[in-house]
This record gives structure tokens, C-alpha cells and sequence, in this order.
């Protein structure tokens, strides 16, 4: 309930008590997070363990007046991050930076695709996972992969069958490349392979071996028993989901190799950064899979610390979020993510666009986790208004009320002065006047950087032709012959199920029969 003075603006002193002053001059920071207050020597941040949104239109500086000096915060701090850079603009302001604290630099550079920076099987550890013995959680890490390739094309179709078909198929395909392949032959290349046209027929005979009770027979069974048009009809969409990979080599030997381990991340000083081309979102999809797969590696090693967080903590600063597929289960993540010793610094441009991407209570959940929101400007009308309402009205001497600022007042915010509004725990807003990162002279004098040149080794592809021969003639067993105990529960369960659907099923595929092509089958 309103006072009766209404709503007001945060006074400076009110910020300087709720945040941590952190002098730049001093090699002992005492805290980083989102800038909230700072006069260029002296900063006030959130050092909480909270997740912070920045919201800003093209050209709003968001980089420059939050994102280039929280990674220089966060470095002076000794904390670990990730950061998406999509224009390389990131690396090239702080690299030289971090590197002279001793930071390790983890540079995946998709403009340079396959040429400069470091490579990134994201494979390796489902199949580690997987020749562990702990089947579940390997198969969670596949599922985050084709997850991550297919999300393009269910955002692009109103009928999720066909995708959905695909997804499965592809489920299947990974799962007897972790079965069959030789360690060396576990990369995204003989995954593209495996699903090309010119193999189908070996895929068909080396499906039709294995047992119809194991997780990738149920996979493959509604394609394998589809009527023949409909089938071919789900193959082409697995074609159009994998073609990427077929048709840009360089993509493919860079996501073939890995040179560093993901599960170190946490270990070392580490600073990770992802660049991709920011006119064009063919490589994005390794963003929001990097995430997915790092995230899940800091969760279950925290686990095992004590406090069941992790020792140092760790940075996700996501620049242009929305320009990223859509991450599944984004809202679990940075609703457990505090908790755990691990942060989310998100930037987008407005509030239409995030809507788009996780819809509309996604959307609110996101920024409902965000204890911090930093704007600088935008012409949504329905995000300024919904600002506007944020920061709740003001009594006047008469008796009425006013917004204490109105969206008009918020599109005219002064890009040249630094002007924000930021909301930051239980304060009152209020607006500030940030520095250009140029004005800060502890950090002048660092060169540019860029990704290293990088020589990457030929990808092993495994030879569906020569499998299904080895199965054949006795060399090699066939795949699945035999269900771990682990597993065998949860295969059980799902073979239940699919059996109980299995009319259901055959309608549906009946059904979308008809409908491409206007006969029974």
C-alpha cells in the first residue's frame, strides 16, 4: 500500500547502502555484479546472488556502459564467466584484460568458423555419460542436442509433427552412434552421416536388428512402421534439420574436436567466450547448447561441494538473448541457478521479443527472476508502459496522482550522459548516470584481441556399411542386445506406454497420410 506520499525515486544514499562500493584501484574488489552507481573510479554493484536484465535497443549502449565493464568487474573479482559475444566485440575489449590476470581464454569464434579460436564436440560428454554406465543423464545431454538443432524448425511450422518425428528419429540415430562407434568416432560429423540420404538404407537394416525394448528402438519404431510416403516424408524433415551440417564443413570440423574439457570450466580461472556472426543466426543454436550442457555441468559439481553451491562463482552474460534459439527449461535454470553459485546477466531489446521467443509466461517468469533490470531506451509502448508502471505513481499537492515518470519521459533518456533507470532489489528506481567504459582509466591501455588461428583435426566418421557387415558375419554384437538393470525400468515404462498408444499412433500417421496425399492407405 502507497504512503501517503506515494511512490519516489531511490535517493544516491540509499544505493550506496544497499550495494557494495568497490574501488577500481584496488586489487582486493570485495564484490562485482551489474553496475548500479559510479563516478569512474568508485563503482556500486549487486554483489547478490541474483540474476540481472538489461533492456536496450540497438545502438543504446548496453555494452559499453554495462557489459565491457561487468566482465572487467567480474575478472577483477576472480570470478568465472561465459560470455555470448555476437559481434566478437566482447573478446576484443577485455581479452587482453583478462589475460594479464591470468585468466584462461576459451575462444569459440563462428565467424572465423574453423579457423581461429578453440572447438567444441558437444558429444563427448553424453557419451562419457553414456559408457559410464549412467544412461539417464546421457540421455538428457542427447536430448539437449537435438534439442538445440530442431528448435529452428519448430519455431518455423505451425505442424509440430513432422519436427517432432524428426527429433525422434534423430534420438534414435544418436543413441546408436554412442552403442556402435569407436570413442574417436562419437562427434557431430558421424552424426550428420549417419542421417544423410545415401545411408538410409543401412540405417533401415541395422534399425531393424536391434531390440524394439530399448530406448533407441522405441525411438525408431513410429518412423520404422510409418507408411512408406510418411516415412520419407520424416527423413526429409531429419535432412532439412541436419543439412547445416552438410553444408558448411568448417561448421562441423569445429564441432568435431574439443580442446578443453567442459567439466573444468569451474576449476581454473575461465573466461569462456562464444562468437557468432551477428547478421545472420545460422550458428546460434551452439549458444543456447553451450549454455544447456555448462549449466548442467556447474549444477552436478556443485552438488558435490559443500553447501551444495559452487566455491567460485560463475557468470552467464548473454547478450542479445532473444537472437539465441530458445533454451529449454530456461525458467528452471535461473530459477535454481542462485542457489547454486551461478548468475544470468541478460541483455535483449524489448519486451516483444522476449515474448516471442518463450512466450508470454516464460516471459514474465524470466524477468520476474531478474532482481535487477537496468533500461536505457526503447519505443515499445508496451514496455514503457509497463516500466512506467513499475515505478508507481507520485501524490500531488492537489490530491491527484502522476506516473513518477511516464513512457514519454522514458524513450528521451540521455544516450550521451549515460542515463538508466534501474530497479535493483526492494529499492526504489531511480536514474543514474553511467560512464562510457572509455572514461575509466584503469582499463585504457589494453590492446584488442581476437581468437587465435587454430589448426583442427580431421573428424573419424564411422561407416554404417561396415557396422551392419561386422553385425552380419559375428564381429560385432548387435546394438542393445542386452538392457542395463539401470535403464531397464525406465525402457519398460516407455515401451508400456508406446504399446498402449500404439492405435493412437497409427491414426495419427494415417491421418497425416491422408492429408499429403488424399488416399487410405
Amino acid at each position: 500500500m502507497l504512503s501517503q506520499f506515494g511512490d519516489r525515486f531511490a535517493a544516491p544514499e540509499e544505493v550506496k547502502q544497499y550495494s557494495v562500493e568497490v574501488d577500481l584501484e584496488s586489487n582486493d574488489l570485495g564484490g562485482a555484479g551489474l553496475p548500479l552507481m559510479s563516478d569512474g573510479k568508485k563503482v556500486y554493484v549487486c554483489n547478490d546472488d541474483t540474476h540481472s536484465l538489461i533492456i536496450g535497443g540497438s545502438g543504446s549502449k548496453k555494452n559499453r556502459l554495462f557489459i565491457f565493464l561487468l566482465i572487467h568487474l567480474l575478472a577483477k573479482n576472480n570470478e568465472n564467466l561465459c560470455v555470448y559475444d555476437p559481434k566478437g566485440e566482447n573478446l576484443a575489449r577485455t581479452g587482453s584484460y583478462l589475460k594479464s590476470l591470468g585468466y584462461r581464454l576459451i575462444v569459440m569464434d563462428f565467424r572465423h568458423c574453423g579457423k581461429r579460436g578453440d572447438f567444441w564436440n558437444p558429444l563427448w560428454l553424453a557419451y562419457k555419460k553414456y559408457i559410464s554406465g549412467q544412461k539417464n543423464k546421457a540421455n538428457e545431454l542427447f536430448t539437449d542436442f537435438i534439442n538445440a538443432i530442431a528448435e529452428k524448425h519448430r519455431e518455423t511450422t505451425n505442424d509440430v509433427f513432422w519436427p517432432e518425428s524428426a527429433a525422434a528419429l534423430a534420438a534414435g540415430i544418436i543413441l546408436l552412434l554412442a552403442e556402435c562407434a569407436e570413442p574417436e568416432e562419437v562427434n557431430v560429423a558421424s552424426f550428420a552421416r549417419m542421417c544423410c540420404q545415401d545411408n538410409i538404407e543401412a540405417l533401415e537394416q541395422l534399425a531393424s536388428k536391434i531390440p524394439e525394448n530399448c530406448i533407441a528402438g522405441i525411438n525408431l519404431r513410429g518412423v520404422r512402421t510409418a507408411p512408406e510416403k510418411t516415412k520419407l516424408s520424416i527423413y526429409i524433415s531429419l535432412f532439412g534439420m541436419i543439412a547445416m551440417f552438410i553444408n558448411q564443413q568448417d561448421l562441423v570440423t569445429s564441432l568435431s574436436n574439443s580442446t578443453f574439457d567442459i567439466e573444468e570450466i569451474a576449476n581454473e580461472k575461465t573466461a569462456i567466450f562464444i562468437i557468432t556472426p551477428d547478421e545472420k543466426t545460422t550458428y546460434n543454436f551452439i549458444v543456447a547448447l553451450f549454455v544447456k550442457q555448462a549449466y548442467s555441468v556447474l549444477i552436478e559439481q556443485a552438488q558435490e561441494n559443500e553447501g551444495l553451491k559452487l566455491k567460485t562463482r560463475f557468470n552467464f552474460i548473454l547478450d542479445e538473448l532473444c537472437n539465441v534459439p530458445k533454451i529449454t527449461d530456461f525458467t528452471n535454470m535461473i530459477s535454481a541457478a542462485r542457489s547454486r553459485n551461478i548468475r544470468f546477466f541478460i541483455a535483449i531489446q524489448g519486451l516483444r521479443q522476449l515474448q516471442a521467443k518463450y512466450g508470454d509466461d516464460e516471459a514474465q517468469t524470466i524477468i520476474g527472476n531478474c532482481s535487477n533490470i537496468a533500461y536505457l531506451h526503447s519505443r515499445e509502448l508496451p514496455l514503457l508502459e509497463m516500466l512506467s508502471k513499475m515505478c508507481g505513481e507520485r501524490y500531488l499537492s492537489d490530491g491527484t496522482t502522476r506516473p513518477l515518470i511516464t513512457p514519454s519521459q522514458l524513450q528521451r533518456l540521455s544516450k550521451d550522459k549515460g542515463e538508466v533507470l534501474i530497479f535493483t532489489g526492494r529499492l526504489f528506481p531511480y536514474v543514474t548516470e553511467l560512464p562510457d567504459i572509455d572514461e575509466y582509466e584503469m582499463f585504457k591501455g589494453y590492446p584488442q584481441m581476437e581468437a587465435e588461428p587454430s589448426t583442427p583435426k580431421e573428424a573419424k566418421l564411422i561407416s554404417l556399411e561396415e557396422l551392419v557387415d561386422d553385425i552380419n558375419s559375428g564381429i560385432r554384437p548387435i546394438p542393445f542386445a542386452e538392457i542395463k538393470k539401470e535403464e531397464a525400468s525406465y525402457v519398460e515404462k516407455c515401451a508400456e506406454e508406446l504399446d498402449k498408444d500404439t492405435d493412437e499412433l497409427q491414426k495419427e500417421l494415417e491421418q497425416k497420410f491422408r492429408e499429403l496425399f488424399g488416399t487410405d492407405i
